[in-house]
């Protein structure tokens, strides 16, 4: 569906929209930034993969993968039963 200046409407439920592509990056590129911009500190717990599913209107694996990226670039770690961390980002290049 499309407006009268033939945009597509935004999603009505808040969703973010994706472009076309790996929607899985395009999650972890939306946390990293906010890692990197300091809005998630050192420390700070990142929500539960099914809250970040909700949160960015995505599927559960899609949020998966996107913390798996996270874990893969060094901005997060997992600890079991406990929930995925900000990585002291202190000692590194902060321009990723």
């Amino acid at each position: 569906m499309t407006s009268c200046d033939g945009e597509a409407p935004p999603p009505r439920d808040g969703r973010q929209e994706f472009e076309p592509g790996y929607v899985y990056l395009q999650v972890a590129d939306l946390i990293a930034a906010r890692i990197l911009a300091g809005e998630l500190r050192r420390h700070d717990r990142l929500p539960g993969e099914q809250d970040l599913a909700l949160e960015y209107g995505v599927s559960l694996g899609t949020a998966r993968h996107a913390t798996r990226v996270l874990r893969e670039r060094g901005l997060v770690f997992t600890i079991r039963a406990k929930g995925t961390f900000v990585a002291d980002l202190s000692g590194r290049n902060r321009r990723r």
